[in-house]
């Protein structure tokens, strides 16, 4: 119970010494300082064309974002199907930098895909810019 009084009374304090901000968002003073709409509230033709672009920037940013879960996917199946453990048993004597080059080129298509994705998020925010 004491520990509620003294909540009670700190948040009383609070209260009492936020008046200037209190008396800021009052009826009056909201009414008086807010923004006032002024003409013209319909798109002119400029601002039609603007808004057309934005909108085809932000279909192509979220084409982009399904292209890129396509990509995740690719690298998901990719890497499922990678078995090295197999074929580095299999390996005698020859080069392992052999091996490894070519187990990785497995991801170049995964690799130039991010890249070609990189580049168009790239176009797409330039045109929202």
């Amino acid at each position: 119970l004491e520990v509620a009084t003294k909540s009670d009374a700190q948040l009383k304090n609070r209260v009492d010494g936020a008046d200037g901000v209190l008396e800021m968002i009052s009826p009056e003073n909201l009414a008086t300082n807010a923004p006032t709409l002024t003409q013209p509230l319909a798109l002119v033709e400029e601002d039609a064309s603007v808004a057309t672009d934005i909108q085809a920037a932000l279909e192509d940013l979220e084409n982009i974002g399904n292209e890129r879960a396509g990509i995740e996917e690719l690298m998901r199946k990719t890497k499922s199907e990678d078995d090295i453990l197999s074929k580095l048993m299999a390996q005698s004597g020859e080069s392992l930098d052999a091996l490894f080059a070519k187990e990785i080129s497995k991801y170049d298509e995964a690799k130039n895909c991010v890249m070609v994705n990189i580049s168009k998020q790239s176009d797409a925010l330039c045109k929202l810019r």
